[in-house]
């Protein structure tokens, strides 16, 4: 699962209006006539009915939707006059791939996610192989054993603290301005983990990343994924399963399944990226080989105003944070979203901590200009 609401509060209640509470902006909404009955998303200048504040995860369980293409907030900063990150982390590793960014926007715009084959040199991908099967065996690390994680599935969190070889992930190129394109240019790191699907293991219950969210769906892109295969993944050794367009549905059951739905597999070769909108239903699938283990890397991301899925600030040490980019720093919530959320002293805590460039602060924009 991935990241949950936080940073942003909405007030819902019945004959008032839902405001921002720092800045007094609900974004090109009406509210004179919000009710009880209505949810007002204020990060993504989006108005949903029909969530009722006293039950909102029963009504995410429906499944009526009606069609609706996916909402993209990635020009909300340029609109409000605010900057947007200038960093370009030149890369260790060129790939030399060309990225069609218009057909992959068109993929996951449509269908809820796309794959860019080849996308990352496969030095770098030998070398994060090198250093799962390194952490894995150093932190001892085992299967979960649990209905989600699975029994014969290892994983690694929080990669950042361990490796600076991960620092080269959450900035590539080839990979990140697909993110934004859903997320937009203020998108967080949500969680960075490996993933090796051992050989008997059963396909994971179809679900979607964001539905820990309460939220009434369809609503603004809140999570955005990705999966790096650093092995060849194939509808044998347990490659993704996708349901394709089932972003713009509402959320699968995931307690008791969805036995009757239909899925595909996203195989790719090694070096490959997928990329998924987090409403997308999906799963880890079945591992029928006998001796193969797929591994790859779930590179996650969540939207500036939601709440991360690993505590990065906490769960990276300082002298590590350190030695990350300002770029880096600030998909790790060290930066102020907006111009407003997340501020020390109208500093963003990168500043404060590290000396990071001063970011413009909401406070001090002309609304004239």
């Amino acid at each position: 699962m991935a990241a949950v609401w936080a940073s942003m509060t909405v007030v819902i209640a019945p004959d008032s209006a839902a405001v921002h509470p720092a800045s007094g902006i609900v974004d090109d909404v009406d509210v004179s006539a919000v009710t009880s009955s209505e949810t007002v998303v204020v990060g993504g200048s989006d108005v949903s009915t029909g969530w009722t504040a006293s039950s909102p995860l029963e009504h995410a369980t429906s499944k009526a939707v009606p069609a609706r293409q996916p909402r993209s907030c990635r020009n909300e900063r340029e609109n409000m006059g605010l900057p947007t990150r200038t960093y370009s982390a030149p890369p260790i590793y060129a790939n030399g791939v060309p990225n069609d960014l218009a057909a992959h926007h068109e993929e996951l715009d449509r269908d809820g996610y796309t794959i860019v084959r080849d996308a990352i040199d496969l030095k770098l991908i030998d070398d994060l192989l090198d250093d799962v099967h390194r952490l894995q065996d150093e932190l001892e690390r085992r299967p979960a054993r649990n209905k989600f994680e699975g029994n014969h599935t290892t994983r690694t969190y929080n990669l950042l603290a361990h490796s600076e070889i991960w620092q080269q992930v959450p900035v590539h190129q080839s990979v990140l301005p697909l993110i934004e394109h859903v997320l937009g240019k203020e998108c967080l790191i949500s969680s960075l983990a490996s993933i090796a699907i051992g050989p008997g293991e059963s396909a994971q219950v179809l679900h979607a990343d964001d539905q820990v969210q309460p939220l009434a769906k369809p609503h603004v892109a809140t999570v955005c994924n990705s999966m790096w295969a650093l092995t060849d993944f194939t509808e044998e050794n347990g490659a993704t399963r996708l349901v394709p367009g089932s972003h713009l549905w509402q959320n699968p059951n995931y307690r008791n399944g969805e036995p009757e739905v239909e899925t595909i597999a996203a195989e790719m070769s090694k070096g490959s990226v997928l990329i998924w909108h987090g409403s997308l239903w999906h799963g880890g699938g079945a591992n029928t080989t006998a001796d193969e283990t797929r591994v790859g890397v779930a590179m996650n991301y969540c939207a500036g105003f939601i709440r991360q899925q690993e505590n990065i600030q906490l769960g990276t040490p300082p002298e590590v944070m350190a030695t990350f980019t300002p770029q880096l720093r600030e998909l790790c919530g060290l930066g102020v979203y907006r111009g407003l959320t997340g501020n020390i002293d109208k500093r963003s805590p990168a500043e404060v901590l590290y000396g990071d460039p001063p970011s413009r602060q909401i406070w001090d924009q002309d609304p004239t200009m």
